[in-house]
């Protein structure tokens, strides 16, 4: 009996200690099962932190993955509503208005130098044009490309020649012709060159450098002749206060320098030699071409007319640059009639023509006069004038013959 007892008895201790058992291992799940929640909470970063909302670590710790998901949901509404109000700011802001299109600026002035420049369409040689200039008109210029300006003839672009205006080759013809004139001396004969060096020649020295420049190459007379034209000494007036005629035959005489021919009766001067030539041989007394023509004509020298009296050819530019150039480069030596008064012409540019001016005679009477800037301008020249340059625009009505000797 008390075998059964005690039996029974083990029995509900067994079960109740296993019950204990079931509990404990309950217990312990459901501990592990909390730790589990604990480790599994994530702390996620939203972008209502960039809007300086206070960060909770520990709540975001402890917050539930259904809390996270309605705070991304928070977040993207709220990055929704920020777009939706910078649009909406973009949209009433005010709208810069469009830049205008700037005037271009000039680079400077251009002044035409040709009788007549056409405006060509693009900056080549071109034979539709836009229109014509003339003779010094002043234009702006906006830029330069292939020896060409830029001009603006109301909303169209066209271009001119720069070698026919200002602003073309910033060396002067007359320097170029200095340097090729200097090319020239610099390979002639030794002796040439030293007769070239000096300031101004002689008829006796003239004649032996013609000799050295007729024994020169063919192509370097013309420059080596324009040289000497330049020094071929001024004749002088003896009066104190000389006559038109005087003045008038001292250039002749300056002419027969340059051709080499000496004075026959030394003791005066080739001035009054020819004046006297005139009376000794009772010559025609008008003061025409025929006149010098006629005395030259006793020194043994030839003349023949580039212009006759009457004849308006002489009053333009290529008439100088091809007729009378050549005359000189080929060694003749050149008279002429401006303004009724008579000249030698000592050399053709493109600017005008050199000559020069006897003391007694005023400058202020030869409009378009310029000092010569050459550089053979010197003491000995301008002690019997002043050399310069009479603009081709100042020959206009004032020119009569023209005659060449040789």
């Amino acid at each position: 009996m008390s075998d059964l007892i005690t039996e029974k008895k083990d029995d509900a201790l067994t079960e109740k200690l296993e019950a204990q058992k079931q509990d404990a291992e309950l217990a312990q799940k459901i501990s592990q099962h909390s730790k589990s929640d604990v480790s599994v909470t994530v702390t996620i970063e939203t972008k209502v932190e960039r809007v300086n909302r206070p960060r909770n670590n520990m709540a975001n710790a402890m917050a539930s993955l259904g809390s996270e998901k309605k705070e991304e949901k928070d977040t993207a509404e709220l990055d929704k509503k920020e777009e939706k109000d910078a649009a909406v700011a973009d949209a009433s802001a005010p709208v810069p208005e469009p830049e205008k299109k700037k005037t271009p600026e000039p680079l400077g002035k251009a002044k035409v130098t040709a009788a007549m420049l056409r405006i060509n369409r693009s900056p080549k040689d071109d034979p539709v044009y836009l229109g014509t200039l003339r003779s010094t008109d002043v234009v702006n210029y906006y830029g330069e490309k292939d020896g060409y300006l830029e001009v603006h003839v109301g909303n169209q672009v066209g271009y001119i020649a720069a070698k026919h205006t200002d602003k073309g080759d910033k060396k002067t013809d007359a320097q170029k012709a200095d340097e090729q004139d200097s090319k020239a001396v610099e390979q002639a004969p030794e002796p040439l060159q030293e007769l070239l060096a000096h300031d101004s020649l002689n008829a006796e020295q003239v004649a032996d450098a013609r000799k050295m420049i007729e024994q020169s190459p063919e192509s370097m007379r013309g420059d080596l002749y324009e040289e000497l034209q330049l020094k071929a000494e001024k004749a002088v007036v003896e009066s104190e206060e000389p006559t038109k005629d005087e003045v008038e035959y001292a250039n002749l005489a300056t002419c027969m320098t340059m051709l080499g021919v000496s004075n026959p009766t030394p003791g005066q001067s080739m001035t009054n030699t020819l004046m006297q030539v005139k009376r000794e041989q009772k010559l025609p007394e008008s003061e025409g071409m025929q006149n010098w023509g006629s005395v030259a004509n006793a020194m043994g020298v030839n003349y023949q007319a580039l212009n006759m009296s009457g004849d308006r050819k002489a009053e333009e530019k290529t008439f100088w640059l091809k007729n009378v150039r050549e005359e000189l480069r080929s060694g003749q030596a050149v008279m002429a009639s401006v303004d009724n008064q008579a000249v030698r012409i000592e050399g053709v540019e493109q600017e005008g023509l050199v000559v020069t001016l006897p003391e007694s005679v005023e400058q202020s009477q030869f409009s378009g006069f310029t000092a010569y800037n050459g550089n053979t301008t010197t003491t000995e020249q301008k002690s019997a004038g002043q050399r310069g340059v009479l603009s081709f625009e100042a020959l206009k009505d004032k020119m009569d013959w023209v005659i060449s000797m040789g």
